[in-house]
């Protein structure tokens, strides 16, 4: 059995031999054409050498290199992460209304979420410590000695990171009074800080006061009334947020007992028959359970409403009458 070279090396020399009659046997038309393709090939070829090294000079300067949204230098510092407008585009500006504060809130830190969640996680925790803000005869104060990137976990870790950006953020989506409030922090000549944006927001338009507290415990014991099954599933939904966040905001809650009067008392004429009835049914020692009759007028509001509803099949067969 021949070894393979010399199996191959025959057919390599008659290769070469077919190539160099083939070469022979061309026009002069044909050599140009075929000089003119190897210098294409070879210019080309300089382009991406040369733009390969203008990506590698790009990817190692100044500029700064991906790395899961944080740039690095060549000094090895971090840069900026920016918060993009365009992603809190759904986030309405707040012009100080008391009562649009907690939903502008929950839009700005939802939005947040979408773009870093520890970064929304550890704003909700700051906004719950709420550090303190002293207010003098209207004003916002601000101790000195105020940090919010404390290693006691009073504040966020990415208070460095964030702060310049999320207070222009702020800035961009403020206006009137609560614009005023944010822009008092530079016009004192601190640091901009979104961060401390956020507290002095809260401290102004949700204050943790006794006024504040009788109001949420008046919006619990006294909803308004229900007319109709399509307000129930949203009023019931309402004054359920309005328990949680008395809970949440002041650390206060009411009994069951009071829970589920408060709850028959807001709703239609009807419905209080209903519970009435239910109650009646319960033996003197068992517990009447709050979520066990939410759920019973809900399901029955629910099964109400789509009795009223027109389907499409229905008014189709009206139309075929007609």
């Amino acid at each position: 059995m021949t070894p393979l070279s010399t199996e191959v090396s025959p057919c390599l020399s008659v290769l070469e031999k077919f190539s160099m009659g083939m070469l022979a046997n061309m026009s002069q038309a044909e050599q140009e054409f075929q000089d003119k393709i190897q210098k294409n090939e070879e210019t080309l070829r300089d382009e991406i050498l040369a733009m390969k090294q203008m990506l590698n000079q790009m990817g190692t300067g100044d500029t700064g290199s991906g790395n899961g949204g944080k740039g690095v230098g060549a000094d090895g510092n971090e840069g900026m992460v920016l918060l993009n407008r365009k992603d809190f585009a759904l986030v309405d500006k707040f012009d100080g209304n008391q009562s649009k504060f907690k939903s502008w809130l929950f839009d700005l830190l939802t939005a947040m979420g979408s773009i870093d969640s520890v970064l929304a996680k550890e704003t909700k925790q700051l906004l719950k410590a709420r550090p303190k803000i002293v207010m003098d005869e209207g004003a916002l104060e601000i101790p000195n000695d105020l940090s919010l990137d404390l290693p006691s976990g009073a504040g966020p870790t990415n208070h460095a990171t964030y702060e310049g950006e999320l207070y222009a953020l702020i800035v961009s989506l403020t206006t009137g009074d609560a614009n005023c409030v944010v822009r008092c922090i530079s016009e004192k000549g601190w640091e901009a800080d979104g961060f401390l944006a956020l507290t002095m927001l809260q401290a102004r338009y949700d204050a943790n006061t006794a006024a504040s507290l009788l109001q949420c415990v008046m919006e619990v014991v006294n909803p308004p009334a229900l007319k109709n099954h399509q307000g129930i599933l949203k009023g019931i939904a309402e004054w359920e947020v309005r328990v949680d966040s008395l809970k949440m905001k002041h650390d206060e809650s009411i009994s069951a007992s009071i829970k589920i009067v408060v709850f028959v008392g807001m709703l239609p004429k009807e419905y209080q028959d209903l519970c009435f009835r239910q109650a009646l049914c319960v033996k003197m020692r068992e517990e009447l359970q709050y979520i066990e009759m939410r759920d019973k007028i809900m399901n029955l509001a629910s099964q109400r409403i789509s009795m009223v509803t027109p389907s499409p099949m229905d008014i189709y067969a009206v139309n075929q009458n007609m």
